[in-house]
């Protein structure tokens, strides 16, 4: 697995969603509270 820095912690709004690019692939991160969670899918 290669790791890929896509966005500062506080850049990502809280309790929405933030869609990034890492490599060839579209994150979905999500923030709530302190924790961080991100999310791969085909329908991004």
């Amino acid at each position: 697995m290669t790791l890929h820095r896509v966005a500062n912690f506080a850049d990502v709004p809280e309790d929405r969603g933030m869609e990034v690019q890492a490599g060839d692939s579209k994150i979905l991160l999500l923030r709530a509270g302190d924790q961080l969670r991100a999310y791969q899918g085909d329908g991004l």
